[in-house]
């Protein structure tokens, strides 16, 4: 609920500089109305400094360096929300599939809301919507072969593979130290 409120302070405060782009900013008057409109959500003014000088600050870099948001459009900061249709993209894959070495090499505060996530799944019973039988997952190489049929490139599996992230460590292992 604050995240909103602070949003909707900075999405109403006026931009008088601005730039798109990699190095994009949107910069602010300090000033004690501003100041005012972000104390109210509970944005000190040290916080506000910290993200410019005495006299303008960027709402882009306080807006993702607090957390607060993700992206933008134009003059609006927000938090993007994925939904998992639009993670996948146009790809046709239809599993996802993470090493246990990856996640928990991830901080613990994400493990623990990642693991909070998959128990509320696991509360739907999805897997009895599964035919009996178990699903197999192989670290393969890949290529492409020609079909001399079809006259084309296509693509194939090929020999098993060594799992270079198979060793969890029972829980010590961090793949990104």
């Amino acid at each position: 609920m604050r995240k909103q409120k602070v949003l909707d302070v900075l999405n109403n405060l006026e931009v008088f500089e601005q730039q798109g782009g990699e190095d994009a900013y949107m910069l602010v008057e300090i000033n004690d109305d501003v100041l005012n409109k972000l104390e109210q959500v509970g944005v000190s003014e040290k916080t506000v400094k910290k993200y410019g000088d005495d006299e303008t600050f960027c709402i882009l870099a306080f807006a993702f360096g607090e957390g607060y948001a993700n992206d933008y459009v134009g003059q609006l900061v927000y938090e993007y929300q994925e939904d998992i249709h639009s993670y996948f993209g146009l790809s046709y894959a239809t599993h996802l599939v993470i090493p246990r070495s990856v996640l928990q090499s991830m901080p613990e505060k994400w493990q623990y809301n990642f693991v909070k996530l998959l128990n509320e799944l696991d509360d739907t019973n999805w897997r009895d919507l599964l035919p009996e039988g178990m699903y197999k997952v192989e670290y393969r190489d890949y290529g492409y072969e020609s079909n001399e049929e079809t006259e084309r490139e296509e693509f194939t599996w090929k020999d098993e593979v060594i799992d270079p992230l198979l060793n969890y460590d029972r829980g010590r292992r961090n793949i990104f130290i």
